[in-house]
C-alpha cells in the first residue's frame, strides 16, 4: 500500500439518520488502526421566515446557525459511535453549506479522498432495490473506490472475505488491486469469481446454447470457462505470491445474479464500474448497476473510464 493510499481520509457523507448509522462499522473497518475519516454533512441555504404581514420573523443568517448547531450535534454522535468501534480513530467533522448532492459529490471528487463510505440510500425515503440521489450520483461521478452499504445488509462488519468479479479486463484488474490492499491491511480473504456469461462466435449467450448443436454448444461453453478459468486462476496465483488467501470460482449463467448468490451474510463484494464485453468479459456496467441496486451486501465499487481498456 502507497504512503499516499495510508494517509488519504476516508469519507463518510453522515445526515444525522439510523439509515445513515449503518454505514459507521463499514468506515471503522476501512480506517483501520488509526486511519483518518472525515464526517461531512451538507445543510442547505435557509431562507428567512416570515410572517402573515411578511415581517422576518426568523433571519436566514439566525437559522443557519441553529441548522449548523443541529449538524454538528449529528456529527458529534457520529464521532462517539465510531470510537466506540475504535477508540484510536482520527475523526473530522465538517458541515458544509449548499445542495447536499453537490456538495458531497464535490468533496468526495476534490482528488483528496482515498474511498467513500455511505449507505445506498439517505433519508429521503428511496426504495429499496433504488439508490439515493447522491449515491447515484457518485457512482457516476467519484472516482475513488465507492462503498456503499445496503440496509439490508447482514453479518459481520470485519471485512473477513472480499468476494471479487474478475472478467480478466484491466478495469477488473483495478478493482482487485484496490480488493487486495483490504485484504492484506485485514487479513481477509478473497474470493476471486469469473462468470462465464456468453460464447460462439456470436457471442451467443448461453442461456440460448440450445439453439446450437450438442456438440457446439458443449465447445462453446467449454471454452468461455476455460477463458474464465485462465483469468482468475492467473490473478490468484499472483495473490497467492503476495500472501493474500485466495480461492476462486467460475460459474456459468447472469453475471450479476452469479455474484449476488455467491454472497454470504459478512462478505464484501468488489466490483469495476465497467468491464469488456465477450465471452468471459461481461459488460460491468450494467452488471454493476444491477449489483449496487440490487445486492444485499455491501458493495465496494472502484471507478474506470470504459474508453481506457487496453
Amino acid at each position: 500500500m502507497s504512503g499516499a493510499a495510508a494517509v488519504a481520509p476516508i469519507l463518510v457523507p453522515f445526515d444525522g439518520s439510523a439509515v445513515a448509522e449503518a454505514a459507521l462499522p463499514y468506515a471503522a473497518a476501512l480506517a483501520g488502526l488509526g486511519g483518518p475519516i472525515v464526517l461531512l454533512q451538507a445543510v442547505s441555504e435557509p431562507q428567512p421566515i416570515l410572517d402573515i404581514l411578511s415581517d422576518v420573523v426568523l433571519t436566514a443568517d439566525h437559522l443557519l446557525r441553529l441548522t449548523r448547531d443541529a449538524a454538528m450535534t449529528d456529527l458529534d454522535r457520529a464521532e462517539h459511535l465510531l470510537h466506540r468501534l475504535d477508540p484510536t480513530l482520527a475523526v473530522d467533522r465538517r458541515v458544509v453549506v449548499g445542495d447536499p448532492a453537490t456538495t458531497i459529490v464535490d468533496a468526495a471528487t476534490a482528488g483528496r479522498v482515498g474511498r467513500v463510505v455511505m449507505t445506498s440510500r439517505g433519508l429521503s425515503g428511496t426504495p429499496a432495490g433504488q439508490l439515493g440521489s447522491v449515491a447515484h450520483r457518485l457512482t457516476e461521478a467519484n472516482p475513488a473506490p465507492l462503498l456503499l452499504v445496503p440496509l439490508e445488509t447482514s453479518g459481520e462488519t470485519g471485512l473477513r472475505r472480499l468476494v471479487v468479479g474478475h472478467d480478466g479486463s484491466d478495469h477488473a484488474q483495478a478493482a482487485l488491486t484496490v480488493a487486495a490492499e483490504v485484504a492484506r491491511r485485514h487479513e481477509a480473504s478473497i474470493l476471486l469469481v469469473g462468470v462465464v456469461e456468453s460464447g460462439g462466435p456470436k457471442g451467443t449467450p448461453l442461456d440460448h446454447l440450445e439453439m446450437l448443436d450438442d456438440r457446439v454448444a458443449a465447445g462453446v461453453l467449454a471454452d468461455a470457462r476455460r477463458d474464465a478459468q485462465r483469468a482468475v486462476e492467473g490473478a490468484g496465483a499472483l495473490l497467492l505470491r503476495q500472501g493474500v488467501h485466495v480461492s476462486w470460482e467460475t460459474p456459468a449463467g447472469d453475471p450479476a445474479t452469479e455474484l449476488m448468490a455467491i454472497c454470504r451474510p459478512g462478505d464484501t463484494l468488489v466490483i469495476a464500474s465497467h468491464g469488456r464485453s465477450g465471452a468471459t468479459q461481461w459488460g460491468l456496467g450494467s452488471v454493476a448497476r444491477r449489483l449496487l441496486q440490487g445486492s444485499l451486501q455491501p458493495v465496494l465499487l472502484v471507478r474506470a473510464d470504459p474508453t481506457e481498456e487496453g
